[in-house]
């Protein structure tokens, strides 16, 4: 069972906010929301997209869990998180 989440009303905090690079978060549309033991729980849109799942692994250099998420609500949660795009 996969976990769905809003994290355009959750509160962050920016210790978790800076596991995930602001230009990772844009470009995958992804909210880190938690640790979970030695795992970050990741918000993204499909939770079942197995490369970003592997990608992400790579990225942060750790445990990746995914969570689902809307795209309207992942978008106003990583604009509100990390700011526009500077790219």
């Amino acid at each position: 069972m996969v976990e769905w989440v809003d994290p355009s009303t959750m509160t962050i905090p920016t210790t978790i906010l800076k596991l995930v690079p602001a230009s990772v978060a844009h470009q995958d549309l992804v909210v880190p929301i938690r640790n979970e033991g030695d795992a970050l729980i990741i918000a993204i849109e499909n939770p079942f997209d197995e490369e970003a799942l592997t990608r992400l692994r790579f990225i942060m250099n750790q445990e990746v869990i995914l969570v689902g998420s809307t795209r309207s609500k992942l978008k106003c949660a990583v604009w509100r998180n990390y700011g526009p795009r500077l790219d």
